[in-house]
């Protein structure tokens, strides 16, 4: 991040924090950057970043159904237990997330801590 005027990438920052709600493998990507500017001590207006960060709270992990599939026929008993691992996999992997992201913005200081409290 040295290099890089740090504002100059405050909306892709916030373009990728917002696509992140929908797919969990940016969001953890955008929060390990973020992570890592925090730590070389880059001069960004993270304030900018706390509306999308506060909707990553708001929000919560996709979960995948048990019943009916998208065609409206029903699952076997084997596809329905599936479903039930691979969601509360995504559970996890959510609650992870939201330690991380917590932590993240408790270090952050001074407003942000509004988020967290």
């Amino acid at each position: 991040p040295s290099w890089v005027r740090p504002q100059d990438w405050l909306p892709v920052f916030r373009r990728a924090i917002a696509e992140g709600l929908h797919d969990m493998s940016l969001a953890q990507l955008v929060l390990r950057e973020l992570e890592r500017w925090r730590d070389s001590n880059v001069e960004l207006e993270w304030s900018q970043l706390l509306p999308g960060l506060a909707a990553h709270f708001r929000a919560s992990p996709a979960g995948a159904g048990t019943g009916e599939g998208a065609s409206g026929i029903r699952r076997t008993a084997a596809e329905r237990r599936a479903l039930r691992v691979a969601s509360a996999a995504k559970t996890e992997e959510h609650g992870k997330f939201m330690q991380r992201l917590i932590r993240f913005v408790g270090s952050l200081g001074g407003d942000c801590h509004a988020l967290v409290a």
